[in-house]
């Protein structure tokens, strides 16, 4: 199913399977929620975040941001695409992670100076080589550095499909990865003299 205009929601929001929003904005005022098993791909804006309140869901109920601390943003705009994240999907130049999970997501608050945790859901499917548990960490996109910079996880789970990541401060895109290495550990070397 895919919007043809720009939808308000009034009531609950079933997905019972995929909703594409297309180039059009799902809204869903402060006192909406969502159910079912399917995704909003595409364009949500959420509004009726309080910090110190609950998860709020965006799109997917397993979508989830609560603030944790600073004055809530009126509203935070969702744009999930079930790709990795490429070029042509987050606006950046050189942004593309081929390896991460295929789903990126952009996340625009309405507003700063706040911090939020958010759990965010991916389908096994989805796991382009990559693998389920504590490896599995989410990443940001830095556009100052121009990289994608490993956030980590603060909790995760394998049956729900989620990854959870407290303190966040900073948004833009969004995707997962447990295939590149954040450290390595050198166990030896030789070096010979060259004269």
């Amino acid at each position: 199913m895919a919007l043809g205009i720009d939808e308000t929601i009034s009531g609950t929001l079933t997905l019972t399977h995929d909703l594409d929003t297309s180039s059009f904005t799902l809204v869903l005022p402060a006192s909406e929620t969502s159910v079912g098993a399917g995704d909003v791909i595409g364009t949500v804006r959420r509004s009726g975040f309080v910090t110190g309140g609950s998860f709020i869901t965006v799109g997917s109920p397993l979508n989830q941001i609560r603030i944790s601390s600073g004055p809530a943003p009126s509203t935070i705009t969702l744009k999930m695409a079930k790709s990795a994240p490429t070029d042509a999907i987050t606006g950046f130049t050189n942004s593309g992670f081929p390896n991460a999970v295929n789903r990126t997501y952009i996340i625009t608050p309405g507003s700063t100076g706040f911090t939020a945790v958010m759990e965010l859901h991916y389908l096994p499917s989805e796991l382009n080589g990559n693998t389920e548990g504590p490896s599995l960490g989410l990443w940001r996109f830095n556009s100052a550095t121009g990289h994608w910079e490993n956030q980590g996880e603060d909790g995760f789970s394998t049956i729900n499909h989620i990854v959870l990541k407290a303190g966040v401060t900073q948004f833009s895109p969004w995707t997962f990865n447990s295939t590149v290495p954040t450290a390595a550990e050198l166990e030896g070397f030789t070096a010979t003299s060259g004269g």
